[in-house]
C-alpha cells in the first residue's frame, strides 16, 4: 500500500510541473539570452539652484555584468520620470551630464535597459526583445525662482518713417515668477507701440519686474524722414587730364529725391568757392560733389590728373593702399581705397583677392578667414602694385545664416541626406537601433556656434563642434544614438553658447520620421504534455497497486 500511495504522489507532482513549467516552443533558430547588469551611485553639484543655471548629474556605474561581450548597456538620466540624456557604455565609470531645468522640484536616478536577442524568429532577422528596464540611485534638488530675463527685444518696422506707428514685441523668460513689463522711449514711458514724429535715432527700453528683480534691454528704433537723401547720377571735370596752370570747371547731375538743396565741390577733402579751380601744380586730385537737402548728405568722387608741360611718362608708384572696413564680417562689403601717384599719365586700377581678379574697388566675402588683397596700377609705362592682408570674421549671432543640412547613418550604411517630413525605416541587425545623425556644412560654415541639438520625441541631445567628421566631403558634427521601436521626429537646432536664437525657434530644421522595428511577441509555449503523460501513468500504477493489495 505504501508503493501505491508513493507512486501516486509522485504522479500528482508530475502533474503539477507539466502544467507550471509549460515548453517554450522555438521558432526556427535558437533564442541566446544576454544577462546585462549594473548597480552604483549617483551625485549632483548641488541640491538647489536658480533658475537658468545649470546642475551636474553624475553617475558612477561600480558594477558591471554582461554576458554578451559584444554588445553594450545604455545608460539614462531620468529626471521626473524622463529620459534626459543617453549613453552606451561597456563596462564601470563615471559619467556626467550638465542639465539646465526650469523652476520646479525634481527627483532623478539613473536606469538602465538590458536585452534578449535572437537570430531568426518569425522570418526576420535581428528581431530584439526588452527583458529589463532597471535603475539605481535616487536624488532630489531644486530650481528657486529668479529675475526674469529677456531673450529678445524689438520693434517693427525698423527702420521707420516719420508718422509710422512702430509696434514692440519681446520674448521673456519669467523664471518661475511671472510680473510687469514696462516700455521707455529715450527715458519716457510709453505704451507698447508708439509713434515717432521726428527723424532720428531712438533708445528703446523694455523692463521686466517680478517678485524676485527687474531687468531691462534696449534697442535703438532708427526713423528716416519721408524725404529721402539726394542721389549724385554724375560728376565730371574738364579738362581731365589738364595742364597745370589751367582752369577746370566742375558739373554734376543730381536727383533730389523729393527736397532740392545745395551742392558744394572739395578737392582733396578741401572746400572751395564755385564750380571751377585752377591747378597750378601738377599732379592728381580727388574731386569730390557733396549734394545736401533735409534728410541728409551725399557725395560722389573722380579723379583729376593734372600734368606738367612735356611730363615724362613713369610706371605709376602707389603712395597707399588699405581697405575699409579691416577687419569686415562675413557678407559685409569692403572698399579699397588706393593713392596712386600716375607719374605722367593715369591709367588703370585692378583688384585681386587671393590671386583671383575682381570686379570693381569692393568685395563681400561669404566665408571668414585672413585674405590678401592686391592692387594694380598701371599706365602707359607699365604696371606697380601693393598687397594688404584682410581679416574677414565670422557673422554675429543674430545673423546665423541656412548654410547646412541634416544627413543620417546606420548599421554601417553611407551618410545619406534626408528630406523634410519624409519617412525611413531601419532593418536593425542589433538592438538598440544605433542611428548617426550629422549636421554637414555643405554651403559654408558656422564656427561662430558652440554646438548643434537635435530633438528626438521629448529628448534634447546637444551635438558638441568638438564632434567633428567629414561626411560626403563635407565637414559635419555627429551624434549617435540608441533608438528603442517606434516613429521618431527628429528637429535640429543651431544654438550659439547654449542658447537657442531666434526667441528660441530653429533656424535650420528638417523633420523626418524613422521607423523602427516592432519588437518580437515571445515564442509560442505550450503545456508539457509528456511530464503531464507520466505523472498520469504514476496515478494509475498507483491506484491498481492499491487496488491489488486489497
Amino acid at each position: 500500500m505504501k508503493i501505491g500511495s508513493v507512486l501516486i504522489i509522485v504522479g500528482v507532482l508530475l502533474l503539477v510541473i507539466g502544467y507550471a513549467v509549460p515548453l517554450q516552443i522555438a521558432s526556427t533558430s535558437s533564442v541566446s539570452t544576454s544577462i546585462w547588469a549594473m548597480s552604483g551611485t549617483i551625485k549632483e553639484s548641488s541640491s538647489s539652484i536658480s533658475s537658468g543655471q545649470s546642475i551636474t548629474l553624475t553617475i558612477t556605474v561600480s558594477y558591471y555584468k554582461n554576458t554578451d561581450t559584444t554588445k553594450n548597456s545604455v545608460l539614462y538620466w531620468n529626471v521626473n520620470g524622463n529620459d534626459v540624456n543617453a549613453i552606451s557604455i561597456g563596462g564601470t565609470g563615471t559619467w556626467s551630464y550638465t542639465y539646465t531645468p526650469t523652476y520646479g522640484n525634481y527627483h532623478w536616478n539613473a536606469t538602465y535597459m538590458s536585452y534578449l536577442e535572437s537570430g531568426s524568429i518569425g522570418g526576420r532577422i535581428g528581431s530584439v526583445q526588452q527583458v529589463e528596464y532597471a535603475s539605481f540611485g535616487g536624488e532630489s534638488f531644486s530650481v528657486a525662482a529668479s529675475a526674469p530675463v529677456i531673450n529678445s527685444f524689438s520693434g517693427s518696422p525698423n527702420p521707420s518713417t516719420t508718422g509710422q506707428n512702430v509696434a514692440f514685441s519681446s520674448s521673456i523668460n519669467w523664471n518661475g515668477n511671472t510680473g510687469s513689463i514696462t516700455y521707455s522711449v529715450n527715458g519716457n514711458s510709453v505704451g507698447s507701440d508708439y509713434t515717432f514724429n521726428q527723424p532720428g535715432s531712438y533708445t528703446v527700453t523694455l523692463t521686466a519686474v517680478n517678485a524676485i528683480g527687474s531687468t531691462s534691454k534696449s534697442y535703438t528704433q532708427v526713423v528716416q524722414s519721408s524725404v529721402s537723401k539726394p542721389s549724385i547720377e554724375s560728376i565730371s571735370a574738364n579738362p581731365n587730364p589738364a595742364i597745370a596752370g589751367t582752369t577746370v570747371d566742375f558739373s554734376s547731375v543730381v536727383n533730389w529725391n523729393g527736397n532740392t538743396g545745395t551742392i558744394v565741390y572739395e578737392i582733396n577733402g578741401h572746400q572751395i568757392s564755385g564750380t571751377s579751380y585752377t591747378f597750378n601744380s601738377a599732379g592728381n586730385y580727388t574731386i569730390t560733389v557733396v549734394s545736401t537737402n533735409s534728410a541728409g548728405s551725399t557725395s560722389s568722387s573722380i579723379k583729376e590728373v593734372v600734368n606738367n608741360p612735356a611730363i615724362v611718362v613713369t610706371v605709376p608708384t602707389i603712395n597707399s593702399f588699405s581697405s575699409s572696413p579691416n577687419p569686415v564680417k562675413v557678407g559685409v562689403s569692403t572698399t579699397f581705397i588706393t593713392n596712386v601717384s600716375w607719374n605722367g599719365n593715369v591709367g588703370t586700377i585692378s583688384y585681386k583677392i587671393n590671386g583671383q581678379n575682381i570686379s570693381g574697388n569692393s568685395f563681400v566675402f561669404s566665408k571668414n578667414g585672413n585674405y590678401t588683397a592686391e592692387v594694380i596700377a598701371t599706365n602707359s609705362a607699365g604696371s606697380a602694385s601693393a598687397n594688404l592682408t584682410l581679416e574677414v570674421e565670422p557673422l554675429p549671432i543674430g545673423n546665423i545664416q541656412n548654410v547646412g543640412k541634416f544627413a543620417i547613418s546606420y548599421n554601417g550604411t553611407n551618410a545619406f541626406y534626408v528630406s523634410n517630413s519624409q519617412t525611413y525605416t531601419i532593418h536593425a541587425t542589433s538592438y538598440p537601433y544605433v542611428v548617426s545623425i550629422y549636421y554637414v556644412e555643405d554651403h559654408g560654415e558656422t564656427t561662430n556656434l558652440s554646438s548643434i541639438s537635435i530633438q528626438v520625441g521629448s529628448t534634447t541631445y546637444v551635438i558638441p563642434f568638438t564632434n567633428i567628421t567629414t561626411v560626403m566631403g563635407y565637414t559635419a558634427y555627429e551624434i549617435t544614438l540608441p533608438l528603442s521601436a517606434g516613429s521618431f521626429t527628429i528637429t535640429g537646432y543651431l544654438t550659439p553658447e547654449n542658447t537657442q536664437i531666434n526667441g528660441g525657434a530653429p533656424i535650420q530644421t528638417t523633420n523626418f520620421i524613422v521607423n523602427t522595428e516592432t519588437p518580437i511577441h515571445s515564442p509560442p509555449k505550450v503545456l508539457n504534455y509528456t511530464v503531464l503523460g507520466i505523472g498520469g501513468l504514476f496515478i494509475i500504477f498507483g491506484v491498481v497497486f492499491l487496488i491489488k493489495r486489497w
